[in-house]
């Protein structure tokens, strides 16, 4: 803490001596500071606002705090959204000791919008802070591919808003290349930017690129199994399966080795068995009503239930290379479904997407498969198909109308056909007449 710190925390502590609103004045004392410089005052003001956030984050995540605290909040956010734009005109100018004030700020920041304790803030302008305050870090460490303690807070953030073509572009977070580590990056930063991009790329469909951004989470060193790699195994598991890879824990850290092969995993231990099964559609439907609980409880049912789609369109690719029809009751217990209207609108859908080429027969309750791949056809393809149709149209309406002329022209036809209208006529007129 440098002699300007001290100075005017010590002026802070006498005049107020309210701890919930003391930062304040420390922030604010950062502009009376005498013989120092900008860039001096606004690490100051970071100094007071890395406090708070310490103690703040701490209060939010024990679920602590009151409506002065809320305020309190809404006022860190807005003055530490100020905080990184600021950082930013410095151009990388500040030393180590004020990176871990920085990182701080930057860390609170995520965690109380996030955590919907910052509810004033936009959401847009705490993300686009955020990567300005990331762009901070990389410039003082001199290289684009370094890891910084931003990282994660910038990829939460996105996270939380669906933002996801921020995170899709090509020179963006999730393409860099660690190749370094910023000034204040700690052990919890480097895992949770493995696992927020990790879940950015599976909201993207890059499984396999998600399944390394979450290898590299269990495989850092670690003495004890924390609880950001126990959620980073689950998403790693389903992302291998998305990925049609196999999970390899060779690379593991000790801890999360031992995890992987314990009963606590179950549940996703299955799955991974399961699809390696001949028929893995059914033996994933049986895994899943197993562990339905969990799943939801994990907050990956939605994952999970990619996982049985993908192998259910994939038996019935295979289904449809073996039969030309087949009976929906007998397509349901395939794909492992009890319930046939539940596997007639899973197949509906697959048609739909064009997965498949198939047609539901629901008054014969048969599923009756094309021959070739239509979801593979071409535009042109699809154009010359058309013409082919309407020409057999235009040829089935000229042999209907040469028909009912021939038809006309027969004196046996044309004598029966007056016969029943003067017989039509007549009863006409007599139910008039009556």
């Amino acid at each position: 803490m440098d002699a300007w710190t001290r100075d005017a925390m010590g002026r802070g502590e006498k005049r107020r001596g309210d701890a919930a609103t003391r930062w304040r004045t420390f922030v604010d004392d950062a502009s009376e500071l005498e013989g120092a410089t900008e860039v001096e005052r606004r690490g100051f003001a970071r100094a007071a606002l890395a406090a708070y956030a310490r103690e703040a984050v701490g209060r939010a995540r024990e679920g602590r705090g009151d409506e002065d605290d809320e305020a309190d909040d809404e006022e860190f956010a807005a003055r530490a959204v100020r905080a990184c734009v600021e950082a930013s005109i410095e151009e990388g100018e500040g030393e180590d000791d004020d990176a871990w004030d920085f990182a701080d700020v930057c860390r609170g920041l995520s965690e109380l919008w996030c955590r919907g304790r910052a509810r004033g803030a936009d959401g847009r302008t705490v993300a686009e802070a955020l990567g300005r305050a990331r762009d901070v870090a990389m410039a003082r460490a001199q290289s684009e591919a370094v890891i910084t303690p931003q990282d994660a807070c910038y990829l939460r953030v996105c996270l939380k808003l669906k933002a996801y073509d921020a995170l899709a572009a090509s020179d963006g977070i999730l393409a860099a290349p660690a190749m370094d580590v910023a000034p204040a990056l700690d052990a919890t930063d480097f895992l949770l930017r493995c696992y927020y991009g990790g879940r950015a790329l599976l909201a993207l469909r890059r499984y396999p690129e998600a399944a390394r951004w979450f290898q590299n989470a269990l495989s850092a060193p670690a003495t004890a199994l924390s609880a950001i790699a126990v959620a980073a195994y689950k998403k790693y598991a389903l992302a291998t399966l998305l990925a049609d890879a196999v999970a390899d824990a060779s690379t593991f850290s000790a801890p999360a080795k031992k995890y992987s092969t314990s009963r606590e995993c179950d549940a996703y231990a299955s799955l991974l068995a399961a699809a390696k099964k001949r028929d893995a559609a059914k033996e994933l439907a049986d895994v899943v009503e197993r562990h339905e609980a969990t799943y939801e409880l994990d907050g990956n049912a939605g994952l999970v239930a990619l996982v049985r789609d993908r192998a259910v369109a994939a038996k019935a690719r295979s289904l449809a290379k073996t039969y030309s029809t087949l009976r929906l009751g007998d397509f349901a217990s395939a794909i492992g479904f009890s319930d046939v209207e539940a596997a007639e609108r899973v197949l509906y859908g697959m048609i739909v997407r064009g997965e498949i080429a198939a047609r539901i027969d629901g008054v014969d309750g048969v599923v009756r498969f094309s021959e070739g791949d239509e979801s593979s056809a071409t535009i042109e393809d699809i154009a010359e198909a058309l013409k082919r149709g309407l020409r057999a149209v235009s040829v089935l309406d000229a042999r209907v109308r040469e028909e009912s002329d021939a038809l006309l022209r027969h004196k046996k036809f044309a004598s029966h056909a007056l016969t029943e209208e003067r017989r039509a006529a007549a009863l006409a007129h007599v139910e008039t007449e009556s």
